[in-house]
């Protein structure tokens, strides 16, 4: 009976995690695990049953707390990539010519990309961008027009 009490506690802790908004992949995962965890080894340090209930409980929250930081840090690794892939394509439109463009790696993840410019019109380029991740390369392409303000604008 009290496995099953504990088993409902996890389900509805997990539960509530899974729907808070704004909640990404790696966090939702590291919180997840922490909570299995930390209720596992609670339980096993726990003499008797009111202390091993105590000892999950306990080791519910510690290990929750712990495996959403870590990943955090992980969905902000890949937040990274993304900044710097958008920032390499702002470079690349601003400063490159035909044939020419910039590209980045992550030597922790070994994701990287590259963006190309294609073509040149008066006041727009077209653009290649690649992104290799876990060994599988997507391309996509685009083109960004320069407005009177100078700025650049990416339209697709």
């Amino acid at each position: 009976m009290k496995r099953v009490s504990l088993l409902c506690v996890i389900l509805m802790v997990v539960s509530v995690i899974s729907c808070a908004p704004g909640n990404r992949g790696g966090e939702t995962v590291g919180t997840l695990t922490g909570i299995l965890a930390g209720a596992i080894l609670g339980h096993q340090v726990g003499g008797d049953s009111s202390a091993r209930a105590l000892g999950a409980g306990i080791g519910m929250v510690v290990g929750g707390l712990v495996g959403n930081q870590l990943g955090r840090m992980w969905d902000q690794l890949n937040a990274e990539e993304q900044r710097v892939h958008s920032s390499i394509v702002r470079e690349s439109i601003e400063t490159s010519r035909v044939g020419e463009g910039h590209q980045w790696y992550n030597p922790e993840t070994g994701h990287s990309g590259r963006v190309i410019i294609t073509k040149e019109e008066e006041y727009c380029r077209e653009y290649q961008q690649t992104v290799i991740i876990g060994g599988k390369e997507e391309q996509a392409y685009g083109t960004a027009c320069r407005q009177p303000d100078g700025s650049w604008k990416i339209k697709n």
